[in-house]
This record gives structure tokens, C-alpha cells and sequence, in this order.
């Protein structure tokens, strides 16, 4: 009984060929996600500068029910952007009506890498809860912004 085996000699071009396309496919498909992740990792972080404007509103509040917040000196709040490329947040403005309880925070986002970087607004109805604000996309990209930030401002 003669058995011979065939000596694998490696692999063909169309299998090469193959294995770079499906490569090739799976990084066109993933870099775009990657991007989007990455500028809405910035935009969050730039998001997260906003807690000292959401206390200082909320502060002006409490001592003053009545008062109303125009800008940002109103309510004793300075933001100056660092210049630091790792500065996600171009600049804040504030505003309330602490009467009727609504705090309000725009925010213009920058850096992001995001062809157009975001403007956000965060609102509050004024309650003791400090989760209790909204957060929702005026300008820019959904895909940019967290979820929960996603709902596109609707002009009146």
C-alpha cells in the first residue's frame, strides 16, 4: 500500500488575497465607530466641567428664590478655557429663573476632533436632586454626544 502525502507548500495567493480583503472590510467598518467613540469620550469630558456651573446655579438659587441669572457673573461663575488641547469646552453660559425653578447651561464644546463640535444644552426644573438635570443636543452630530444627550433641539 502506497500512501503519499502531499507536502503542504503554504498558502495560495487566493487565500492571501482573501484573508486581506475580509481585514480589510473589518477595519473600513470599525475605524468610523472608533472615531465617533473617541470624540464622544471628549465631548463627555468636557460635559463633566459643567458640575461647578450646576452648583453655583443651584447655589444662587437657594440663597435667593427670586433671583434671576442672566450670565455667568450673576451667578459668581468663571469658566476660562485652559488653551490646553485636552480642553474639551470652548465656553458656558448660564441662565435661571429661580423663581420658576429653571436653571439652564449652554455649553459649546471643543477639541472634540468632531468636524462640527457640539453645542449642549443642560437643564434643570430645580430640584434637590443633582441628577435631576436634561441634557439635550442643539448643534453637531448625535453620534457625538451621549444618549442621553441625543434629543435634537426643537426650535419654537
Amino acid at each position: 500500500m502506497d500512501i503519499h502525502f502531499r507536502k503542504d507548500k503554504g498558502n495560495s495567493m487566493i487565500e492571501v488575497l482573501i484573508v486581506f480583503a475580509v481585514t480589510s472590510l473589518a477595519v473600513a467598518y470599525s475605524v468610523p465607530k472608533l472615531t465617533d467613540q473617541a470624540i464622544r469620550a471628549n465631548v463627555v469630558e468636557g460635559l463633566s466641567l459643567a458640575e461647578p456651573a450646576k452648583e453655583a446655579l443651584a447655589r444662587i438659587c437657594a440663597n435667593d428664590q427670586q433671583a434671576i441669572v442672566h450670565n455667568n457673573l450673576d451667578a459668581d461663575y468663571f469658566y476660562v478655557p485652559s488653551g490646553s488641547h485636552d480642553d474639551y469646552l470652548n465656553r458656558m453660559q448660564l441662565g435661571a429663573d429661580c423663581a420658576n425653578q429653571s436653571m439652564v447651561i449652554v455649553i459649546w464644546t471643543g477639541n472634540t476632533g468632531a468636524a462640527s463640535d457640539p453645542i449642549i444644552e443642560l437643564s434643570s426644573n430645580g430640584s434637590d436632586d443633582a441628577d435631576d438635570w436634561t441634557c439635550r443636543l442643539i448643534h453637531g452630530d448625535a453620534h457625538h454626544v451621549p444618549s442621553y444627550c441625543q434629543t435634537a433641539y426643537e426650535a419654537i
